[in-house]
């Protein structure tokens, strides 16, 4: 696939970046990604720059979108980003995220829209690219969600979700590691919200494959949740 397919601003420090999103189909839509950036005439470094207050907001009937992500870097932080749903469709919401550095501080909110999950491509492996064909290789997985924070490797920690006043049929994690690093002191809260009971779904402070995990948290509020019969 080629890099052009994604709504993404490429910078090496990201401090802070803004993207609303109205309409469209989107596979990534990113608020600010300190990463490498490849395309057939060049390669730009800068895979260990830090993704920070950085802002994506789907908000328009016609947006479609697979994974919407306040704030992304490979090797570097991703802290302080925003990822915000106020309408469209989106398959996944991603408040930071990184393949191995520190995920810290993240925000998502969703009170409106839809959320589905669904699998989409999160990263790509930048040595695989071919500079004629423009294509590298991809890392398709399917995080099916919502998550404050998000990473392969890196350690989340202190990152939050808020969903309110909405339907959904998808998990939620206040962090989550695929492979490992230790996910700490992140939080969920959620307030009248209705869940599609078409599959087992999954609220969760925080999940590492291999890591340790601690301190996180489950907040429901006053009108708490139902789920809905399939």
């Amino acid at each position: 696939e080629k890099m052009a397919k994604d709504a993404e601003n490429v910078k090496v420090l990201c401090t802070p970046e803004f993207l609303t999103l109205k309409g469209g189909n989107v596979e990534r839509a990113i608020g600010g990604s300190a990463t490498t950036f490849i395309d057939k005439n060049s390669r730009t470094t800068g895979g260990n720059g830090t993704a920070k207050l950085n802002t994506a907001i789907a908000d328009g009937t016609n947006a479609n979108i697979a994974a919407l992500i306040g704030g992304y870097s490979e090797l570097g932080k991703a802290e302080q980003n925003t990822a915000t749903v106020t309408n469209g469709t989106v398959k996944n919401v991603v408040g930071g995220c990184t393949y191995s550095g520190i995920v810290s501080a993240n925000k998502v909110e969703v009170k409106g829209g839809i959320v589905t999950g669904g699998s989409v491509v999160l990263r790509y492996d930048y040595d695989s690219y071919n500079p004629m064909t423009g294509t590298m290789n991809r890392e398709i997985i399917t995080p099916q969600g919502i998550y404050g924070g998000l990473s392969f490797q890196g350690n989340i920690q202190n990152n939050s979700v808020s969903v309110h006043d909405v339907t959904l049929g998808c998990n939620i994690y206040g962090g989550y590691a695929f492979e490992s690093g230790n996910i700490q002191n992140n939080v969920i809260f959620i307030n009248n919200v209705t869940f599609n009971n078409n599959d087992e779904q999954i609220i969760a402070g925080g999940y590492s494959e291999n890591g340790n995990v601690s301190g996180n948290s489950l907040k429901i509020g006053a009108n708490g949740f139902t789920v809905k019969e399939a």
